[in-house]
């Protein structure tokens, strides 16, 4: 079977390559800035806890750039030994996907992480009512080859994830729209608070957020850890924090049923070493109800736990054609991404990567041919409170 390659847009002229050409080359110059976020807004979003949203005492617009700004902001600068970390996780904190508000008539700002203001032509406009997410695989490592394209689109999705959840706190009703549209490949429409509508964010919001965090201190705890010393197996994360983070990505997969093609398109594992020893594996799909299964052996674990996503690609295919793998990365990667903010809440950390040995996994987790693993996610425990910056990962 050949599987499309995926489709990303071209590198824009206000994206962060143009605001730092000291890390991707000579960008051209900096537009002017065009909009600041504004504070109030933005420390008042930030400081919602679980149940609490704005309301119109903030003005819409100030509400909106609350929204994109939180998703988006940089939340530990760059170290010696680490890059800038962001909500979304990234490789090589190289960002490859950004952020932009759109007006009803088309025209769109960059949203600059670090400035924390709007960049682009034109003055911005009093109403914004979407954002959309772009992908630029460039940025990332020539080293991850073919790989390149399917990281960025993870990455899109999990941005879009967070700037949904940010959006739902700012008290917007969001609605994320998957599928490639010239240069963007998700888009959140983000419509006045609507008391009949899904409320499909709010609902995942309840079951994910931590009960008593405000949104800025649950979102600053997201990360991917740092390989803790000793054997991974002795590195065990605790049954309450292994079920919230596949409750909540099965939660959010219920979410955008819309966007899989069928019902056994997708299908969510929970894998766990059944020992101290990785002497045995204990597996148990999680999207609808199943067995655990006990299998010899653990197969290159890095963790002692995690989540497996895998996926049919022919019926991708069928209903996407040449945007299957663009559709799925992203979908995938809104997924993933309340995984990862579940493990915040449960103050477990949470490494997104690619399956080292696809063919392998596919094997240990008895999957039919046409199933293939597309994503993990391991759980480790958190690191000690007084840990340095570096050990908290991207």
């Amino acid at each position: 079977m050949t599987v499309p390659e995926p489709r990303w847009a071209p590198l824009p002229a206000h994206s962060l390559a143009a605001s730092a050409p000291w890390l991707f080359g000579d960008g051209g110059p900096v537009p002017p800035e065009r909009l600041a976020a504004p504070a109030r807004a933005l420390a008042a979003v930030g400081g919602t806890r679980p149940g609490e949203r704005l309301d119109t005492r903030y003005a819409r617009r100030d509400r909106v750039l609350a929204a994109v700004f939180e998703a988006v902001r940089v939340r530990r600068p760059a170290g010696e030994r680490r890059g800038a970390h962001r909500v979304s996780p990234t490789r090589r904190a190289l960002f490859g996907a950004d952020l932009h508000v759109c007006a009803a008539d088309g025209r769109s700002w960059w949203v600059d992480p670090e400035g924390l203001v709007l960049r682009g032509e034109g003055v911005v406009a009093p109403e914004l009512s979407a954002a959309t997410v772009t992908v630029h695989p460039d940025r990332l490592l020539p080293a991850y080859g073919s790989l390149r394209g399917p990281l960025a689109l993870l990455e899109a999705g999990h941005l879009a994830a967070t700037l949904a959840l940010t959006a739902w706190r700012a008290g917007l009703s969001p609605q994320v729209v998957v599928g490639v549209d010239g240069a963007c490949v998700l888009r959140v429409d983000l419509r006045d608070d609507d008391p009949e509508g899904d409320g499909a964010v709010g609902r995942l919001d309840s079951c994910t957020a931590p009960p008593a965090d405000t949104l800025a201190s649950w979102l600053d705890r997201r990360s991917s850890g740092w390989p803790a010393p000793g054997p991974v197996a002795r590195d065990q994360v605790d049954g309450a924090g292994r079920g919230a983070v596949a409750g909540a990505i099965v939660a959010a997969l219920e979410a955008l049923r819309d966007v899989v093609p069928q019902d056994d398109a997708l299908r969510v594992y929970e894998q766990r070493l059944a020992d101290g020893w990785g002497a045995a594996t204990d597996l148990q799909r999680v999207d609808r109800s199943g067995p655990v299964v006990r299998v010899d052996g653990a197969t290159g674990f890095p963790a002692s736990s995690g989540v497996t996503l895998t996926a049919r690609y022919d019926a991708w295919l069928d209903a996407y054609g040449s945007d299957a793998s663009t559709v799925l990365h992203a979908t995938v990667g809104w997924l993933t991404q309340w995984g990862c903010l579940a493990a915040a809440a449960h103050r477990v950390t949470s490494r997104p990567v690619r399956p080292a040995d696809a063919t392998e996994w596919g094997r240990v987790l008895g999957l039919p041919a046409a199933h293939v693993p597309v994503h993990q996610l391991w759980l480790r425990s958190w690191p000690d409170d007084d840990a340095a910056p570096e050990e908290l990962g991207r």
